[in-house]
């Protein structure tokens, strides 16, 4: 959602949806083992990918990744 791209994609991406994605893509690719690198919502979205599919990777760098959920403050 950078730039011109938020007119042509959907409004709300949740991570899991971006997992999915990076899976199929990983799929396609038909590669034995991948090594992912990724930066915040990178992170988070190959952990997931990682987590559901383990065996397409064989080393996963997560970097700037947020610990926990982002809480609300209370007012």
């Amino acid at each position: 959602m950078h730039g011109f791209s938020k007119e042509l994609l959907k409004d709300e991406w949740k991570l899991n949806d971006c997992a999915d994605i990076l899976i199929e893509i990983l799929d396609v690719l038909q590669l034995p083992k991948f090594i992912a690198i990724g930066h915040s919502w990178g992170s988070m979205t190959i952990i997931r990918a990682a987590h559901k599919n383990p065996q397409l990777f064989s080393v996963i760098n997560l970097c700037n990744m947020p610990f926990r959920t982002h809480q609300k403050q209370r007012s």
